[in-house]
């Protein structure tokens, strides 16, 4: 398995420029299991993020009633049960340690779990993709009618997708604000323009960043914004499951029914390059381990219905460690080492802070 690479585009010689300018990408859509797995985990949390703030908590006569309440006038965090006050940072602490306690653990388990299937930048590009699918069609039809130019009708799929993205992004900002304040009452001032100015600001805010990011910056974020892919390559082992091309199986690559020049069967690879057009990164898995790369694993479910349908064995794209591959070329058995003392650690690490906390509380 090769070393991360930064991107194919990248220079770092004195001459070459440390920044790479987008070139558009335009992800096929896949069916699969894990594109199964990210379109639940999406419903979910775009379901807990909007719609949290209206789910009610009778705590008395004069307490707020939103079971999550963010009260700056009042300096109170409202939680269902709890209620937390300024002097008990501690628990805001003992909070942000375990976030990242957790999120260390699930990178030396799976890699970039957390950047495939939970962050924000992810889930909402997920849906500006949907959004963008369902007007203007799929990777072929999106890049024929880009090539052709503008035309009323192009510009009129053009305006109607930013319109969606637009709406999206709009209630996206319109339910963080709602966090901060009763619900209910704040949607009725907001409807009535007569909110506080604070809270149209921040909705114009939140709009703006989430229009932008998920409609047009996209896989700029994650590659150059983000410091988490630095991060958590220096956190991978030998042992840690990431999705992986299986070189020793699947090269070398060729047709299906054809010999190498050499007179031997071609590997399992067939070179149809759909892992590289559901990549919604725009990379190459077969290229190795790569910071780009955020581990959604859709180039599994690309590769997974090819070797279905030419009758080979699913999973040359899959969820594989480094360890193993180099088993595989020395003929030993594999292995899936979960528990294993960098896992322990943080493991315990959780135990401890959520122990004391729950003491404490």
């Amino acid at each position: 398995m090769t070393m991360p690479s930064p991107s194919a585009d990248l220079e770092f010689d004195d001459n070459g420029p440390l920044y790479a300018a987008r070139k558009k990408v335009y992800p096929q859509s896949v069916r699969g299991t894990f594109r199964s797995i990210k379109w639940s985990l999406m419903v979910f949390c775009l379901g807990v993020y909007y719609l949290l703030p209206f789910v009610r908590w009778h705590r008395g006569v004069g307490a707020p009633s939103q079971a999550v309440l963010i009260d700056f006038p009042n300096r109170r965090f409202y939680f269902f049960f709890i209620e937390l006050w300024p002097q008990e940072v501690y628990y805001f602490t003992g909070l942000l340690i375990i976030a990242a306690m957790a999120l260390f653990l699930m990178n030396a388990i799976g890699g970039r779990i957390w950047c495939g299937y939970l962050c924000p930048q992810t889930i909402w590009t997920d849906l500006f993709y949907a959004a963008e699918r369902w007007v203007e069609g799929d990777r072929r039809e999106r890049m024929k009618k880009d090539a052709a130019g503008l035309t009323p009708r192009r510009i009129g799929e053009i305006g109607l997708k930013w319109f969606i993205w637009l709406m999206i992004a709009w209630w996206t900002g319109g339910a963080w604000v709602l966090y901060f304040s009763d619900a209910p009452t704040l949607v009725k001032e907001l409807a009535t323009l007569q909110a506080p100015l604070l809270a149209y600001i921040w909705i114009g805010i939140l709009t703006a960043t989430t229009f932008i990011f998920a409609g047009f910056m996209r896989e700029q974020v994650c590659t150059y914004m983000c410091p988490w892919p630095r991060i958590q390559g220096a956190m991978l082992d030998e042992d840690s499951l990431v999705v992986s091309y299986r070189d020793d199986r699947g090269e070398p690559r060729g047709p299906l029914k054809k010999l190498t020049p050499e007179g031997k069967p071609f590997g399992d690879c067939i070179d149809c390059k759909q892992c590289v057009v559901a990549c919604p990164m725009g990379i190459d898995i077969r290229d190795g381990q790569q910071l780009e790369c955020i581990g959604c694993a859709l180039c599994i479910d690309a590769c997974d219905d090819v070797m279905a349908r030419i009758g080979k064995p699913k999973r040359l794209i899959g969820y594989d460690t480094m360890g193993n591959r180099e088993r595989r070329l020395q003929g030993q058995p594999l292995r899936v080492r979960l528990l294993r003392p960098r896992t322990l650690l943080y493991f315990a690490v959780l135990l401890v802070v959520g122990g004391i906390m729950t003491f404490a509380f």
